[in-house]
């Protein structure tokens, strides 16, 4: 969450660095699309695993609604 309430950061992780950290979204039909960005971090453990950490905030949205995303990794 951030503070402003019409906002939501969506994070994940993936072991391969992608060209983009974008999420699509919409309400009925996925309509908009926001692009955020990655940061490496290694654990740790004794494997030392490099993994990235995408950041995207989706604007825009509207309380008590359901939304529908997909992520483009």
């Amino acid at each position: 969450m951030t503070a402003n309430w019409s906002q939501m950061i969506v994070t994940w992780t993936t072991f391969d660095k992608t060209n983009t950290s974008t999420v699509e979204y919409g309400i009925n039909s996925i309509d908009k699309s926001s692009v955020g960005y990655s940061t490496l971090f290694v654990d740790g453990g004794n494997e030392s695993r490099a993994l990235y950490i995408h950041r995207v905030i989706l604007t825009g949205l509207r309380p008590g609604q359901k939304y529908s995303e997909r992520i483009i990794a």
